[in-house]
C-alpha cells in the first residue's frame, strides 16, 4: 500500500527538517497487486521509492520486465498516489538463472546511490554443491 499526505515537520536546533508525525489518508491508500514477498522500501532524495522484491515475479505491465520468476529485483515507484508508476530497472542483473540464488534484504538509499544488501547460502542448490562465492573467485 502507498500513501500520499504531507508529513508533519518542524525545525531542529541545527536548522534541519525533523519529521515527528504523519498521518494515513485513507483516500490515498492503494493496493497494488505484485507478486512476491519481503518488499523492502527506501526513499531517495529525487523522491523516487526503491522497493526491493524477494521471491516472485513482481508487477505485470511494466515495461521492460519480463515478468519472469526471481529471487532478487528493484523496483522504482514515482509519483504520487493514487496516480503512481512502478518503473523497472533494465541495468539491474536478473537472477533468473543463477541455481544459488541471491536475495535482496534490506536496501538503503543513501547520498544520491541506492544500496541493497544481497545474501546467498553459504551451498548451492542443486546437485553442485559448491559456495557461489567459490564459483566468483574460481572465474576470475
Amino acid at each position: 500500500m502507498l500513501f500520499a499526505g504531507e508529513p508533519r515537520a518542524c525545525l531542529s536546533e541545527e536548522g534541519a527538517v525533523r519529521i515527528v508525525g504523519i498521518q494515513r489518508l485513507d483516500e490515498t491508500a492503494v493496493l497494488n497487486v505484485g507478486l512476491g514477498d519481503n518488499w523492502h522500501m527506501t526513499w531517495a532524495a529525487d523522491d523516487r521509492q526503491f522497493v526491493g522484491l524477494c521471491d516472485g515475479s513482481g508487477f505485470k505491465g511494466i515495461p521492460g520486465d519480463p515478468g519472469e520468476g526471481i529471487n532478487t529485483r528493484v523496483y522504482t515507484i514515482e509519483g504520487d498516489a493514487p496516480e503512481h508508476r512502478f518503473g523497472y530497472l533494465k541495468n539491474y542483473p536478473s537472477t533468473a538463472t543463477i541455481v544459488s540464488r541471491f536475495y535482496g534484504f534490506g536496501i538503503l538509499a543513501l547520498d544520491g546511490r541506492v544500496y541493497q544488501y544481497l545474501s546467498t547460502p553459504r551451498r548451492r542448490f542443486g546437485k553442485d554443491r559448491r559456495s557461489q562465492a567459490d564459483l566468483f573467485t574460481r572465474q576470475r
